[in-house]
């Protein structure tokens, strides 16, 4: 699982509806140049303490690799 907690909107007070969406890693490689990159599905909210729960996106390819060999 992956949790991270947002901190930047105060008036945010629900995520409601974005369940699936991506969670994208960021990474500041230089003063110049910034990354990012899909790391994960929204999966879950914990309104109270405003922290994101994602599931990982190897583990998604993983789960739906194995789906699609039962399948077949």
């Amino acid at each position: 699982m992956f949790y991270g907690q947002i901190q930047l909107r105060a008036d945010l007070k629900s995520i409601e509806g974005m369940s699936g969406g991506p969670i994208f890693g960021l990474k500041q490689q230089d003063a110049k140049q910034a990354r990012y990159w899909p790391y994960a599905v929204q999966s879950s909210w914990w309104s109270e303490k405003r922290i994101v729960i994602g599931v990982p996106l190897p583990l998604v390819g993983t789960y739906l690799k194995d789906r699609m060999k039962e399948l077949l």
